[in-house]
């Protein structure tokens, strides 16, 4: 609505199924629900496209495997009311038969000038059968996919030599002229209480540990997300979203995670 400041995107649970919807903010900690873009989706990304328009990319729920759907929206009003104007489903590739590839994020959309002549890049993770892998792809035209597994990020995390289990979602961002991601990793394999962040530095190729600190000490964190905004007090500055896994949850503290500070 043009009476709030923020936008965002998210997954709920309704009657035992996923739904990815938008919602709207005035400032980032509390959200209102304004329409569902799809229901058996989840973990969506956002992004605003050079014409006015909105991309969205989600994971799109299967028996047979998840896979990644995008839907373009011409403007504001489109994506409140969830009248898309076009949509793709991209055919998996990299992920075993009956797994997964999905938890999208959107790396870049360069629209030359329209959604139909573009290039999107996509990170994701493609499941090898076992665990998930980090993966980057290239939609050209919203017509023509092309994926790989990345091999530089896979590399650096098994250098570590710590990973057992997945290497999942991830955001990037910079800050101070330089590039980074945060990227959710598991410890062990089927042990959500093992989830942690990692800092990709895009300059130096170098992987490190976050260490985060809840008021209660949560331990286990997962699905980061990194955007750079003006604040509600006018400043600029990074929210950032997590989400707290039951399994590592200090009491109360379960959920979704949103804190922001401003740039120093």
């Amino acid at each position: 609505r043009s009476d709030k400041k923020y936008l965002g995107v998210y997954h709920h649970e309704v009657n035992g199924k996923l739904q990815t919807r938008v919602a709207t903010s005035n400032e980032l900690l509390n959200w209102c629900y304004e329409s569902t873009i799809e229901s058996n989706t989840s973990q969506a990304d956002i992004q605003k496209t050079s014409d006015g328009g909105f991309l969205v990319a989600y994971e799109k729920n299967n028996q047979e495997g998840n896979y990644i759907k995008l839907r373009y929206y011409s403007n504001f009003t489109s994506l409140l009311t969830s009248t898309h104007q076009q949509e793709f489903s991209i055919k998996k590739t990299l992920a075993a038969s009956d797994k997964s590839e999905g938890t999208p994020t959107i790396l870049s959309a360069n629209l030359n000038p329209d959604i139909l002549r573009s290039e999107i890049t996509l990170e994701f993770h493609a499941n090898n059968g076992s665990v998930d892998l980090p993966a980057i792809g290239t939609l050209k035209d919203f017509n023509h996919w092309h994926g790989k597994i990345n091999q530089n990020r896979l590399n650096l995390f098994q250098n570590l030599n710590s990973i057992r289990g997945n290497i999942g979602g991830r955001d990037n961002f910079s800050y101070q002229g330089r590039k980074y991601a945060i990227q959710e990793t598991q410890d062990k394999k089927d042990d959500f209480s093992t989830w942690h962040p990692y800092l990709y530095n895009y300059e130096t190729n170098e992987m490190n540990p976050l260490y985060i600190r809840t008021h209660k000490n949560s331990s286990s964190f997962g699905n980061p997300t990194v955007t750079e905004l003006t604040l509600p007090e006018g400043k600029r500055g990074i929210v950032i979203t997590q989400f707290i896994f039951t399994e590592g949850a200090a009491q109360e503290e379960a959920g979704e995670l949103v804190y922001y500070s401003e740039y120093k």
